[in-house]
């Protein structure tokens, strides 16, 4: 072959090339956007879990602490049935809460009856 039909067949690879890339790009695209779903499904999920069977108690704040990349979290723990559970919030849980975030504060703990570690934080306790 001629210097000009290699360069002629390599233009052609490498047009194939970029079309294949494309085609992989977009089904990378769709899998994240699925995981994505998927991932805010569970948590809306356990969220709803929490609230239709909850259970209260109260906990004890751990205070603020820096999460792997960097965020600040309410960490706390609680005691059912003599074992003791932790959990975080983020941060911004203290501005609801009207000083609850200082190390040995009582927080307010909804946990998933029968499962404790699907737990979070709330303001007040419904009937109280």
């Amino acid at each position: 072959l001629s210097n000009l039909e290699h360069q002629a067949k390599g233009f052609t690879r490498s047009a194939k090339h970029r079309k294949m890339i494309k085609k992989i790009g977009g089904w990378w695209t769709i899998i994240t956007l699925c995981l994505l779903v998927l991932a805010l499904s569970y948590s809306l999920f356990r969220k709803q879990k929490r609230i239709n069977n909850a259970s209260y108690a109260i906990g004890i704040s751990e205070g603020i602490k820096k999460g792997v990349r960097g965020s600040l979290y309410l960490h706390y723990y609680f005691i059912v049935d003599g074992k003791v559970y932790t959990g975080e919030m983020p941060e911004n849980f203290c501005r609801k809460c009207n000083d609850c975030c200082a190390v040995g504060d009582m927080v307010q703990v909804r946990y998933e009856t029968g499962n404790p570690d699907n737990n979070d934080l709330v303001t007040s306790i419904p009937g109280e």
